[in-house]
């Protein structure tokens, strides 16, 4: 069966009993240092990657989607 967006979310959401999205904020300089000092280069992608990676697993149990800011991934080129 194919799912669309709205139907995958509503199904997940249901299955989390939760609406919330988490949106992927990556700000450099307010990433914890124990985040960028993981990343086995120091490129902002890596500390970026490691970022969100932590974020998702964080919270992949809790809430049915997480929501890249497309306005920090700009920035950051």
């Amino acid at each position: 069966m194919t799912y669309n967006f709205s139907q995958l979310y509503e199904q997940l959401s249901i299955e989390k009993k939760s609406k919330v999205s988490v949106g992927l904020d990556p700000n450099l300089e307010r990433i914890p240092k124990f985040i960028s000092e993981k990343s086995k280069i120091a490129l902002p992608s890596d500390i970026v990657l490691n970022f969100n990676k932590f974020i998702i697993d964080l919270v992949a149990d809790f809430v049915p989607v997480v929501k890249p800011q497309l306005a920090y991934y700009e920035k950051l080129g």
